[in-house]
Parts: structure tokens; sequence; C-alpha cells
């Protein structure tokens, strides 16, 4: 994955700053630290000009 962007989210994020795009994101989840750890971070990705976004988000898959 491509280096992402932190981007902080106040009272909403539906709008892509990069490019205005404002039809929604795709949610990206990449393992935090190793392939075996079931840590996630979850990221938020323009489909338009693919640019991802750190928004500090956290997750843990089922063991």
């Amino acid at each position: 994955m491509q280096e992402a962007e932190y981007a902080a989210v106040t009272d909403s994020f539906e709008l892509c700053p990069k490019c205005g795009y404002d039809g929604g994101f795709h949610v990206l989840l990449q393992r935090i630290n190793n392939t075996r750890s079931t840590n996630l971070e979850l990221y938020l990705k323009c489909p338009e000009c693919k640019i991802a976004y750190k928004v500090g988000w956290l997750s843990r898959l089922a063991e």
C-alpha cells in the first residue's frame, strides 16, 4: 500500500480533501506489526484519486 496521509475526522469525513470526490470511501484493513497479528489499522481510500487516509481507527480480528 502506498503511504497514507493523515486526516483528522471532526464532525464528518465525507469529502476527499485531495480531489473533492463526495461519493464515499472504501475501507482498507492492514495488519499492524506483522502478518500473524490480529491487530488491524483501518484506512479510508478515495475511489476517485486512490489516496488512502489514516484516520486513527484500530480493530482486532476475532480469533
